[in-house]
């Protein structure tokens, strides 16, 4: 078998209690205690049952299941580490960043980033729009009224109590990928 995704099924099954497993197999996720809390594990999130606050601990580029075992062992054998590193939704909105509007701190960050790649941030255009339904924010930007570059934000990432850090990771991401697309386009123009 040479599918990541199911080799990674197959060991996240064998690290489960019988009533995980017997869990995992019926809904998909399955449950973790830890001192006096429940943690319902589901692929893209861990959920504390008690007030449905939600942590986020993605490792990028890593199968689903390996990504719920990695998270299932971190909340059993180092539950504090676990919460000071994962992104944490659902908190009280008094917890979150002194930040007045997230999309003001976003445009200081990404024309910090254009002051490092030496961009003229006078030609930069911050846009953001949200999906229908609320879950998703794209963010657009447009520099020289020519290159284009995308983005897409979860909204609930606009109400974690990290959204510094967010924002300042995103703006790099899109900054740097704004600027890879014009040295390419420039790169292939002199040729």
């Amino acid at each position: 078998m040479n599918d990541p995704v199911a080799k990674s099924r197959q060991l996240l099954i064998a690290n489960l209690t019988p009533e995980q497993r017997h869990e995992f197999e019926a809904e998909n996720q399955f449950t973790v205690r830890t001192g006096s809390e429940e943690y319902r594990h589901k692929p893209e999130i861990t959920e504390r049952i008690s007030d449905g606050t939600r942590y986020c601990a993605i490792l990028p580029d890593t199968p689903v299941y390996d990504q719920m075992l990695a998270r299932k062992l971190h909340l059993e054998r180092d539950p504090d580490t676990f919460f000071r590193v994962a992104n944490v939704f659902g908190v009280p909105r008094s917890r979150l960043s002194a930040i007045d509007s997230w999309f003001d701190y976003f445009r200081v960050a990404v024309f910090h980033e254009c002051d490092r790649y030496g961009m003229d941030r006078r030609l930069i255009e911050i846009q953001q729009t949200q999906d229908d339904l609320g879950h998703r924010i794209q963010i657009g930007l447009r520099y020289a009224n020519r290159y284009n570059y995308m983005q897409f934000l979860d909204a609930d990432h606009i109400r974690c109590n990290n959204l510094a850090d967010i924002l300042r990771t995103t703006a790099e991401v899109c900054v740097g990928g704004l600027n890879n697309y014009i040295t390419a386009e420039i790169s292939r123009n002199t040729r």
